[in-house]
Formats: C-alpha cells, sequence, structure tokens
C-alpha cells in the first residue's frame, strides 16, 4: 500500500491575497486597450463631452462599484457579475458594443490592465 500526502493551501489565506494579473495578461490588455479603447479613454480618462466624470481611474470605479477587493480577487467574475462585460460586449450610452470584436478573454484582460493602472494610480 502507498499512501500519499499533499499540502493543500488554506483557502482562507489564499481569498485574503488579492490576486495579481500575470504579466502576460497586463501585455494582452493594455495591447487590446490601446487598440480598442484609447481612442475615447486614452490616460483612463473619458474623452466624450458630457461624460467625463466617467473615467477608468480609482475612485471613478469605486464609485460605480467597478473597483473592489472583490474586483481585484476575481476580474472575470466582478466583470459578468458586475456588468463591466455587459457593458463593453453590448455597449452603453455613447460606448459601442464590441460583442463579436473582443472575446471574454480579451475583456478580462483588458479589466486586469484596468485594475492595475488604477491601483497603482498610473493614470
Amino acid at each position: 500500500m502507498l499512501i500519499t500526502a499533499r499540502a493543500v493551501p488554506s483557502q482562507t489565506r489564499a481569498a485574503a491575497r488579492p490576486q495579481e494579473a500575470a504579466p502576460t495578461d497586463l501585455t494582452v490588455g493594455r495591447e487590446v486597450f490601446e487598440a480598442n479603447c484609447a481612442v475615447c479613454h486614452a490616460g483612463g480618462l473619458n474623452n466624450i463631452p458630457g461624460e467625463e466624470k466617467h473615467t477608468l481611474k480609482r475612485d471613478a470605479l469605486e464609485k460605480y462599484g467597478l473597483f473592489s477587493q472583490q474586483a481585484i480577487e476575481s476580474q472575470v467574475h466582478v466583470l459578468a457579475d458586475g456588468g463591466a462585460l455587459r457593458q463593453v460586449r453590448s455597449g452603453k450610452d455613447a460606448m459601442p458594443p464590441f460583442q463579436g470584436s473582443l472575446s471574454d478573454e480579451e475583456i478580462a484582460a483588458v479589466a486586469a490592465f484596468v485594475y492595475d493602472q488604477a491601483a497603482k494610480a498610473l493614470w
């Protein structure tokens, strides 16, 4: 008989630590953002007249429930449940829909890039 043991990390400890996006996710996110989003959101701003308050800066994301500890820990989950994925897919107000031109993985990579920029106050 062979007995083996495997260490399993505590889920509580893992959940308390924010998940950081892999550098490749951030690179893909930056590339997709620059190709599709920067025309209106360069530097984390919103360049659409009348929509200037809807920026991608941390304070605005927090105000609209799109930047939280949960958002950092589970970006794809919060994208889906928080409405950001729906908004990117379908568009809203002056924002055009990206369904069909961006995959959910690309949108999640953009979210990782946006969260990273906002968390580090890089814009």
